[in-house]
């Protein structure tokens, strides 16, 4: 019994580290000099950005709900402007975790 559980608990780790995917925050990739695309969509549809060096590629999936257009002035609430997301532009908190491609 002792030498399963013994086994058991040293094959768990060695499984669930082949399972993890590799993520980046935003503001680190871009710190480091990646480059981000327009607008997208990925291959589920999620709206997002791919950031990318030209030898990593990652996916940040889009944060913000609510965009306000360039002609509004009054902005309360610090939404993001439309233009800046579609044009790859998004500030750190409008990207969430990015997952390499």
């Amino acid at each position: 019994m002792q030498r399963t559980l013994i086994l058991s608990l040293l094959i768990l780790p060695l499984a669930t580290a082949s399972c993890t995917t590799r993520g980046a925050d935003y503001e680190d990739l871009v710190a480091q000099n990646y480059k981000t695309s327009k607008l997208m969509k990925n291959k589920a549809g999620l709206p997002g950005w791919e950031v990318t060096n030209g030898e990593n590629t990652y996916f940040c999936r889009m944060a913000a709900t609510i965009a306000v257009g360039d002609n509004d002035t009054y902005n309360p609430f610090d939404n993001p402007k439309l233009s800046d997301l579609e044009a790859g532009r998004p500030r750190p908190k409008d990207a969430k975790r990015c997952l390499q491609m």
